[in-house]
């Protein structure tokens, strides 16, 4: 029997039933009848309120990159104190993704995820009405909780909806919607707002643009977002996993028969609704603060070898993507960038053909997910390194526009990888512990960033801000290479 059988054995309630894996039955019914599903009306539905979501996501964290310079001129800051803005939004960001994540297998994906967008878009668009930054520090702060929680709760509840056959090209399709939502905010840093505000600055504007899409989400989200039946059948939830199915077979105009296409399920739906039935067991869970610990250690449990590559892969790109871009803007131009704006806008169009390339060989078997990233860490890494020793202003343009193409569609295959490799019960929490990794990197890769640009000067023979993050970049491959389990086109 596989670890993922033994790790549902162990915690689905089995006791009153002749065949102790008869939940487990169930929940293998559940996957399979939504593997043999075509990709539907309502996957859609779910994919644009997903990738909508991540569109706001990615706006909201790179704002920060653009309203740079706007907020050192509104309020006199230096790079440290920029710096220390950006790990207080990567700190609460590591709350956020710890709690939604855990909150999301214990009460379930649907109210996480309409919280944490809730929190993001009320106190977006409040920092919008800063008049110090103080006060924006606190809000901005207050926005990373909402930002973290939805960041690891996004990829994770489209997933468990998606065919198996499909879920690499879909997932990559959600990281589009981040690129393009970067290339909003890219595009409107382009405009001199100085021209057409009067009474505002031109980082209020852009806080604006980046909340109104979060709100959307949050709005759209409550209304159409139904629970995943794999969870509802995981926390011993039958009749409402039964309900959910036939919304989703209606929607799809899917024949689903419960007695036919899930038997167990079933059975174990009369059971549940019969008097003193399921909901009258007694439930020998832990109370307080050793029920999140356990959950905790149960995803280094599961495997230990596995839960340390991949957060070593989160924290290094993570590291390497918030190092490089946070002070991207005053490096180029102290490199001598033909433009800083327009280098980060061509840096940003390259996102979207490096996502199709990744969505082109995501699902082919002989490369999958892992030798994707794989790849892909390595080019970025090697792109990073060349630009490093290149003074010429064509060549710097070139290699940067490179490490985005390479480096951003990794968020989309580890995404993708780290929802699929681990069982329901923790999924949501395995994925808030990588987001945290991420988002550790990103507390402390700003001041890095910070002192190589205090001390980097256009006329070094070595660019030591780049290779920094090449050696990130090259960590991660590393870290990639120790992953040994594919997951393409598996159930989960």
């Amino acid at each position: 029997m596989s670890r993922y059988q033994q790790f549902d054995r162990r915690t689905l309630r089995s006791e009153p039933y002749r065949d102790e894996n008869m939940p487990l039955y169930a929940y293998n019914e559940v996957s399979t009848l939504l593997d043999s599903w075509s990709f539907g009306k309502y996957q859609l539905i779910l994919l644009i309120l997903c990738a909508v979501g991540y569109y706001a996501v990615c706006a909201d964290l790179l704002l920060i990159v653009y309203i740079q310079p706007s907020l050192k001129s509104s309020f006199g800051i230096s790079n440290i104190q920029f710096a220390w803005l950006s790990f207080a939004s990567c700190m609460s960001g590591n709350l956020g993704s710890v709690v939604f994540g855990y909150c999301a297998d214990r009460i379930g994906r649907r109210t996480p995820f309409i919280l944490s967008a809730s929190i993001a878009a009320l106190f977006g668009m409040s920092s919008v009405l800063s008049n110090s930054y103080w006060l924006l520090f606190t809000l901005r702060t207050i926005v990373g909780l909402g930002l973290g929680g939805l960041g690891t709760i996004d990829f994770l509840v489209f997933n468990e909806m998606c065919p198996k056959n499909v879920r690499g090209k879909a997932t990559l399709v959600i990281t589009v919607f981040g690129a393009l939502g970067v290339l909003l905010m890219a595009g409107l840093n382009l405009i001199d707002w100085d021209k057409f505000l009067v009474d505002s600055e031109p980082w209020q504007i852009l806080i604006f643009l980046g909340s109104v899409p979060m709100l959307i989400v949050c709005i759209s989200r409550a209304i159409l977002l139904e629970e995943s039946p794999k969870y509802l059948v995981s926390r011993g939830k039958y009749t409402d996993a039964v309900n959910v199915l036939r919304k989703i077979a209606s929607c799809n105009g899917e024949r689903f028969e419960p007695q036919a296409d899930t038997p167990t399920l079933n059975r174990l739906q009369i059971e549940e609704n019969a008097p003193g039935g399921l909901d009258m067991l007694p439930r020998s869970e832990e109370r307080g603060l050793c029920r999140p610990l356990k959950s905790f250690w149960s995803v280094i449990k599961y495997d230990p070898c596995l839960a340390t590559c991949l957060f070593g892969a989160w924290l290094f790109q993570g590291l390497a993507n918030w190092g490089l871009t946070l002070f991207l803007p005053e490096y180029l131009t102290t490199k001598g960038a033909i433009s800083a704006k327009w280098t980060i806008f061509l840096m940003v169009a390259c996102e979207l053909p490096g996502i199709l390339l990744a969505f082109c060989l995501v699902d082919v078997r002989p490369i999958g997910r892992l030798n994707l990233m794989r790849a892909l860490f390595a080019l970025a890494a090697a792109s990073s390194f060349a630009a490093a020793f290149v003074d010429q202003k064509i060549a710097i343009v070139v290699l940067c526009c490179s490490i985005y193409f390479f480096m951003i569609p990794n968020w989309g295959v580890l995404y993708t990888y780290s929802s699929e490799i681990y069982p329901t019960q923790i999924r949501s929490t395995a994925n808030g512990m990588f987001q945290l990794h991420a988002l550790i990197g990103g507390m402390f890769s700003p001041f890095l960033s910070s002192t190589l640009l205090d001390h980097f000067s256009a006329n070094q023979s070595v660019d030591y801000y780049m290779i920094a993050w090449a050696s990130c970049l090259a960590m991660g491959f590393m870290s990639a290479c120790l992953l040994k389990k594919e997951t393409v086109n598996i159930t989960i």
